[in-house]
């Protein structure tokens, strides 16, 4: 139903539909080994398929047709005279929800089978995410599959980043982040720190 819905879609489209919402079905229903295997079927055929940049670059054309879309209109009111106004119109980069997409995922493997081969393809499908746009929780879900994977350097480097985005970029709380670096500084386990 998902992909026969989009009637203009591309046929990609439509199939990331169809995986996207068999995905959620296999997840609420608790089929953990169909929905990892749904999961690998979204990143290989989808997600790991988009060029970085290409993504970027789109969502720069789009975010620039918008801007012109701005122009200032005139008004006419009849008790303060002619004056301007203009449109807002808001926008939300294609980067950025492919990114949360995929540390959605990545996350649900993390947390539900940590010590699994999918934990090990995850570390590559949230590479993959960072190239497409850096946000603090996906560094986060990065850190954590390294760390669990016993690439405890690599994975200190990538919270250290988490911080600095949701500090810097984010403008968010990196408190809970931080408690993860003490505890892969200190070689400790982070099942606590959800």
């Amino acid at each position: 139903f998902a992909a026969s819905i989009l009637t203009n879609a591309k046929p990609a489209e439509r199939q990331r539909a169809y995986y996207t919402q068999m995905a959620t079905y296999h997840k609420n229903v608790h089929d953990s080994l169909a929905y990892f295997s749904t999961i690998e079927t979204l990143m290989v055929q989808y997600f790991m398929r988009l060029n970085a940049d290409s993504v970027r670059r789109a969502d720069s054309a789009q975010g620039l047709q918008l801007l012109r879309m701005q122009q200032p209109m005139v008004r006419i009111d009849s008790a303060m005279g002619i004056g301007t106004m203009s449109a807002k119109a808001s926008f939300a980069p294609q980067a950025q929800f492919i990114s949360r997409q995929m540390n959605a995922y990545c996350w649900d493997i993390y947390t539900m089978k940590p010590n699994s081969r999918w934990a090990v393809k995850a570390i590559d499908w949230a590479a993959h995410g960072l190239r497409i746009h850096e946000s603090a929780e996906l560094y986060d879900t990065y850190a954590r599959l390294l760390y669990i994977n016993d690439r405890k350097e690599e994975a200190i480097a990538a919270q250290e980043k988490a911080i600095a985005i949701a500090q810097q970029k984010q403008q968010l709380s990196a408190a809970n982040f931080i408690k993860v670096l003490n505890a892969m500084k200190a070689n400790q386990p982070l099942k606590d720190l959800e």
